[in-house]
């Protein structure tokens, strides 16, 4: 007995191994990734804060139109900016109760009858890509 848990023990301890190698590769992986991500949004709050910078300087704040889009700058209103990694007070959180649309549609399409649901027909909607 003892030897087989002693066996079992091993083969966790090397499939535990495994798993830990496969995490470590995959942080490498995504590692250039996340470099790549803050790499592009540097160049992004470059480029707006460039086109800040014109639009106060050359153009006294106002809004411009250029190829058919007008732009401009607009002052918005101090807003909420949760800091990550913290933990939020009870008090501030707000509990919600909601449907859950998923386990209602596979009970619909299952054939369930549901006397507060039905499905909806089906929706067309333009989708327009830019060739690139």
């Amino acid at each position: 007995m003892l030897e087989q848990l002693s066996k079992e023990m091993f083969e966790i301890q090397a499939d535990l191994t495994a798993v830990t190698q496969t995490l470590n590769e995959m942080k490498q992986a995504i590692a250039p990734v996340e470099l790549a991500e803050s790499e592009y949004k540097t160049k992004l709050q470059e480029v707006k804060d460039k086109i800040e910078v014109y639009i106060k300087e050359e153009n006294g704040g106002a809004g411009e139109t250029l190829n058919g889009f007008k732009y401009g700058l607009k002052k918005l209103p101090p807003h909420v900016v949760l800091k990550e990694g913290t933990t939020i007070p009870e008090k501030y959180l707000v509990v919600k109760t909601q449907p859950n649309k998923k386990l209602i549609g596979e009970a619909l399409k299952d054939g369930e009858w549901l006397d507060f649901a039905e499905m909806s027909a089906p929706e067309f909607v333009l989708d327009i890509k830019a060739d690139v």
